[in-house]
């Protein structure tokens, strides 16, 4: 019984070559190397460096490059802080600085018309995030950045916008014609903040306040939860 590359080569010359079982792939190929549609059927998954990739081998890494390509799609900015936490160049929702982009109630993960206490996802009574329950911090199924974009992203504690506020200079100015902030980290690298306005069953302020929210309760009033606002 003809061996696969054997009958692959004899389809090609047109005439047999006598091959003996110690004979590598390699002494094979130096008599041709088209495979003329043929398939090689079988491989093991590849182990170093120069193997040869088999589709299952390469559908798994595309399927890893996609699950990440959708997790990091968004760009951020590195300030030189501490923790090395990086900054988003956007609002969720948004794809320039300067647009203000979503907004959201803390704790919940999608947009919608009104914003009051009675469409809020925990109630006045607050069934989630209270002295009860005792989380301080929103899991990452409630929070908007997590669910929005995925992959690593988050929103920032208090401790990061605490961070941010010690560590960079701030200054307001307009940009492409929306007012905001300027947020500059000690290498030169900067992140703007638009005056998105906020919530109050309407939208208050837009244009000239800026709030946004971070991920962690205020502790000493589970009633609210801690944001940077100007």
């Amino acid at each position: 019984m003809l061996t696969v590359p054997y009958a692959l080569y004899a389809s090609k010359a047109g005439s047999a070559t006598e091959f003996t079982s110690d004979m590598t792939l390699g002494d094979i190929l130096e008599n041709g190397n088209d495979a003329d549609t043929r398939q090689i059927k079988n491989l093991a998954g590849p182990t170093d460096a120069h193997d040869v990739a088999t589709k299952a081998y390469v559908d798994s890494l595309a399927m890893v490059f996609r699950a990440n390509f959708a997790g990091n799609r968004h760009e951020y900015i590195d300030l030189d802080l501490p923790s090395g936490t990086k900054w988003a160049t956007t609002n969720i929702g948004a794809t320039t600085p300067e647009e203000y982009g979503d907004y959201f109630a803390w704790g919940e993960t999608e947009t919608k018309d009104y914003y009051g206490w009675d469409t809020y996802e925990y109630g006045e009574d607050l069934t989630n995030y209270n002295e009860i329950d005792g989380l301080t911090v929103l899991d990452s199924t409630d929070d908007a950045a997590s669910v929005v974009w995925g992959g690593d992203w988050r929103m920032p504690t208090q401790a990061d916008m605490e961070e941010l506020i010690s560590n960079c200079t701030w200054l307001d100015t307009i940009q492409n014609g929306v007012y905001g902030y300027i947020v500059k980290g000690s290498n030169g690298n900067s992140i703007f903040l638009p005056a998105a306005g906020y919530y109050d069953e309407g939208l208050v302020g837009s244009g000239e306040d800026g709030s946004y929210w971070s991920s962690s309760l205020n502790t000493d009033d589970p009633g609210y939860a801690w944001a940077l606002s100007f």
